[in-house]
């Protein structure tokens, strides 16, 4: 058989192909026919893909811009988080200066957003200071 003869066969189509061919829809920019999943074509899709990426961006409005900022409203879980993104973590504790793992410790007892009412401290340091600002019962546990 020769190659033009293969190119000049019908081609077969199977009823899964004809019925995706029947149901396809438009492209909205352009009107080219699109598969049902999709709503652009691959042409208008690159085109309009830089729009749709700055539309969901949230990277360009960080702290008081963003629109779900909360303030001083903020969760403890959330301000932790906060801080140690915008304190940076020393070697050592800021108290005892012993090399050891560090934990976030709040000062005054109020969970503001206040850098300098939080030290990075170690473990024992956290908890002496802990015992000594706050009032705990029998067990350990703190009172509030």
């Amino acid at each position: 058989m020769k190659i033009q003869e293969l190119f000049n066969k019908p081609r077969i189509i199977t009823p899964q192909q004809k019925f995706e061919l029947n149901n396809m829809k438009e492209c909205v920019d352009c009107g080219k026919k699109v598969s049902r999943k999709s709503i652009r074509c691959k042409k208008c899709a690159y085109k309009n893909r830089d729009n749709i990426k700055l539309a969901k961006n949230f990277g360009n409005t960080k702290g008081k811009n963003n629109p779900r900022w909360k303030g001083n409203d903020v969760g403890y879980y959330a301000l932790h988080k906060w801080i140690r993104k915008v304190k940076p973590k020393p070697l050592c504790c800021e108290r005892c200066a012993i090399n050891k793992k560090l934990e976030i410790a709040n000062l005054s007892g109020e969970y503001k957003r206040d850098i300098k009412d939080f030290e990075w401290l170690c473990r024992s340091c956290h908890r002496k200071m802990d015992f000594k600002n706050k009032k705990r019962d029998k067990r350990g546990r703190f009172i509030r």
